[in-house]
């Protein structure tokens, strides 16, 4: 990196996990840092930067997690993992940063077309709406090493847990999916590297 590029580097990451210390999660570093870096080595480094963060949350909160919401989320986080280690593993870096593009466009896009398009009052099952997110979680964290803990926030917004209780719920969901991922890079690259 440029010395250029190392200080936008290091403002991003100090203000993307500002807002993460202060909400639980958040951030949008992995499409600031595609900018200059590729995604196939920002993705692993955002998920274990994504652990210590949630680490220090978890540490100083851990008696405010609601650890019947983690694990409602956690079992579905996973299989999302494993289909975005698939991908991961089997696209180029560029198809992963076209992707996020992709998915930021959407996902920005979504609330205007909202605006013409009210929501009608849906309900659905805490249980399936656990598994929606928990999986689209691990899918979108794993391929794109961010934007994660919008799916779990989803679900716990359903819950109406005091704020500490959310923001502890949320640094210990995505801690546990962060090691996860983790565990499934350092897999992919073990079976890279015998190829």
């Amino acid at each position: 990196l440029s010395p250029l590029e190392l200080a936008y580097f290091v403002a991003v990451m100090v203000l993307s996990f500002s807002v993460r210390g202060s909400a639980g999660f958040g951030g949008l570093n992995a499409p600031l840092l595609m900018l200059v870096m590729p995604a196939k080595i920002i993705v692993p480094a955002l998920v274990m930067l994504g652990i210590l963060s949630s680490a220090a949350i978890v540490v100083r909160d851990y008696r405010y997690i609601h650890w019947r919401a983690v694990w409602q989320t956690l079992p579905y986080g996973v299989v999302g993992i494993v289909a975005g280690l698939w991908v991961f593993k089997s696209m180029e870096a560029r198809f992963i940063e076209k992707g996020l593009g992709l998915f930021i466009l959407c996902y920005g896009a979504y609330p205007l077309w909202r605006i013409a398009h009210p929501p009608r009052p849906i309900r659905i099952a805490p249980g399936l709406l656990a598994a929606i997110m928990g999986t689209t979680s691990g899918l979108v964290g794993t391929m794109f090493g961010a934007l994660a803990g919008i799916f779990v926030a989803v679900f716990l917004d359903i819950l109406h847990l005091p704020k500490h209780e959310f923001r502890a719920t949320m640094a210990g969901t995505l801690l546990l999916m962060g090691i996860a991922r983790s565990l499934g890079y350092l897999s992919v690259a073990q079976s890279m590297s015998r190829c």
